[in-house]
């Protein structure tokens, strides 16, 4: 039983982490919270249309 806690723990702390960082780059992160996050640069071996652009 005590490893099943630890398990859904350590997924949510995950998913917390993930939600953040998607929070800070989202239009409502920037808009409400007034937080400018640069965006990831491209990797050089990412396909074509896969870059990140800003509407901005």
């Amino acid at each position: 039983m005590a490893d099943m806690a630890r398990g859904m723990r350590n997924r949510f702390v995950v998913a917390a982490a993930l939600s953040v960082v998607v929070l800070l780059w989202s239009p409502i992160g920037r808009d409400v919270l007034h937080v400018g996050v640069p965006a990831p640069s491209p990797s050089p071996s990412a396909p074509a249309g896969c870059t990140a652009s800003s509407s901005r």
